[in-house]
């Protein structure tokens, strides 16, 4: 036990008979006037009625007592614990401009998985705008939120099959209360980001322009390597026996149909991607066999009747002419091209 000498009554009690209740604080301990023991910084008596050397001082450990007992509480009322939880869950959104972004990309995460399409590109735009906002824009007290979903629906709205009230209602599935309102708000306040310097503005331009030209080409080659594929083993499972009667021989058939492949390779590279970006890759496979049919000499042999046989597409006849149409529009009216 240690004493002090120099700011103690004189007349100081044993410190073991002593009740402790003329308590002061000094260089961050307390201390009982009376008998000169250091308590240690963590006591646990306390009373509004302690005359502590400064009022402020008391009224700060009571209130972080308070919060203290109320954390306890939170822990053991199942209630309270999940009013607690959603405080903290709140407070991962309040962070500063060197964020790391992992919350938000969980989230995004989640909005994937309701049919959501958000590519790279799209992904760094929202968090650059995120950041953005955070850094010069948020206000004490702000739902971030809020304004992160603004984002998201401002950057996806152009690219996007899904309207805004399926969107609100997928952000109050995954646990976020908003309605159109609050996002129509939300979405004025996102218009106000803005990049600083117009340097740093054409910079940002040129990156986005060449990450999605980049990913484009990337999509576009993904998607009609899928449509080759359809459309070798479409072909592949028409019969002989359907074709008997014009052809001669099988291997004359077979013969056929790698000619018929070879000249779908050609005119599936004047098809632009946003010409098949959202579609059904299958069913305009069997409308583009049908199209290669006609522009070939075989078209009395890949009739639609066998395109649409069931030993050959899972597609009615109906469904292959609405395609067949669909792929007119852009490359005309069939003509017959020589092999």
């Amino acid at each position: 036990m240690q004493k002090e000498d120099s700011h103690l009554d004189p007349a100081r009690k044993d410190s073991t008979s002593c009740s402790h209740k003329n308590l002061v604080r000094e260089r961050g301990h307390i201390i009982c006037k009376d008998c000169g023991l250091i308590l240690s910084e963590d006591i646990t008596i306390l009373k509004d009625n302690f005359p502590y050397s400064s009022e402020l001082e008391n009224r700060q450990r009571i209130y972080e007592y308070r919060i203290k007992k109320l954390d306890k509480a939170a822990l053991q009322d199942p209630i309270i614990k999940l009013k607690y939880d959603k405080i903290k869950k709140l407070g991962k959104w309040y962070k500063d401009s060197r964020t790391s972004f992992a919350r938000q990309k969980s989230e995004i995460d989640l909005l994937k998985g309701y049919n959501i399409q958000i590519d790279s590109v799209q992904f760094e735009s929202i968090k650059r705008k995120y950041l953005s906002y955070l850094k010069n824009f948020k206000k004490p007290f702000q739902n971030m939120i809020l304004i992160f979903f603004a984002i998201i629906w401002d950057e996806i709205k152009d690219s996007t099959n899904i309207r805004i009230e399926r969107y609100i209602e997928i952000c109050n599935e995954i646990g976020h209360k908003i309605n159109k309102k609050m996002l129509n708000r939300a979405l004025i306040k996102v218009a106000t980001i803005k990049v600083k310097k117009k340097k740093d503005i054409d910079n940002v331009l040129k990156s986005i322009k060449k990450e999605k030209k980049q990913l484009k080409l990337e999509l576009e080659k993904k998607l009609k390597e899928q449509i080759k594929f359809l459309f070798n083993r479409e072909i592949n499972r028409i019969p002989y026996n359907l074709v008997s009667y014009y052809i001669e021989s099988e291997e004359k058939f077979e013969n056929m149909k790698i000619q018929m492949q070879l000249l779908a390779y050609k005119v599936l590279k004047l098809i632009p991607y946003n010409f098949i970006n959202s579609i059904n890759i299958k069913a305009f496979t069997a409308g583009f066999i049908y199209y290669i049919a006609q522009i070939s000499p075989y078209k009395k042999i890949f009739t639609q009747k066998i395109i649409a046989n069931e030993e050959v597409s899972d597609f009615s006849a109906t469904t292959i002419r609405k395609q067949f149409n669909y792929i007119k529009k852009f490359l005309g009216e069939p003509t017959v091209i020589l092999l």
